[in-house]
């Protein structure tokens, strides 16, 4: 038998790892300038592997490079950050129309934790704790279809919207409701009513959309009369 070598992060690698979780999370915000020498300062290594693991970043569309300037995190237009709803819609939708029935087993009591975190949070005020497990359930229903590719698809789209899910959740009722459909949801996948709750999803994420569309185009009417 032939094995294979096996292969471990370079510094380079656990760098661009740090850095697209960050933005991803929505902890670096769009136009956030990345300086080399902070990154590597903070995570004392060279700047050598920092300038690679942004030259990736760029290349995979959370960095814009600005001639001696640097680069920044990238700050999505309104057509783009639409645009990036549309495709979440279609890869949840996607994600649970061909969940993996053993990934579904392994992914049970998962589900049910965050289930759970979902009704303690309920009466919570608090946003960024909300938005935690926001995050959770939906990269988990995503990485339920067994597809690598979506999941890393998913997880660029993430970086475009990240920003704009507080705005989203502007609305009391609106995140009153949004608990609800996410404990529907899980209890759907847990029944294997799947059908059920792509609809309740499709619902949940539109009304998402629709709150953002309304904020984009406010602040764009707003610029144009200044």
């Amino acid at each position: 038998m032939k094995l294979q070598p096996i292969r471990t992060e370079t510094i380079k690698d656990q760098i661009y790892h740090v850095l697209r979780q960050e933005i991803i999370e929505g902890t670096l915000p769009p136009g956030h300038k990345i300086v080399e020498q902070a990154v590597a300062d903070q995570l004392n290594v060279s700047r050598s592997p920092v300038r690679e693991a942004i030259k990736q970043l760029v290349g995979d569309g959370l960095l814009t490079y600005v001639p001696n300037c640097g680069a920044f995190v990238k700050q999505p237009s309104a057509r783009e950050v639409l645009d990036s709803f549309d495709m979440r819609i279609l890869l949840e939708e996607y994600a649970i129309n061909h969940i993996d029935n053993t990934l579904r087993e392994r992914s049970r009591k998962q589900l049910l934790r965050l289930r759970k975190k979902t009704e303690s949070l309920s009466d919570a005020t608090s946003i960024t704790e909300y938005l935690t497990v926001d995050r959770d359930i939906h990269t988990l229903i995503v990485q339920m279809c067994g597809n690598n590719v979506a999941t890393d698809f998913y997880e660029r789209i993430w970086g475009q919207i990240a920003a704009f899910r507080t705005i989203s959740l502007m609305s009391p009722e609106r995140l009153r409701l949004s608990f609800q459909e996410h404990a529907a949801i899980i209890d759907c996948i847990l029944e294997e009513r799947d059908e059920e709750a792509c609809a309740i999803l499709r619902t949940h994420l539109q009304e998402a959309r629709n709150t953002v569309t309304f904020y984009l185009g406010d602040t764009l009417a707003r610029s144009l009369c200044t």
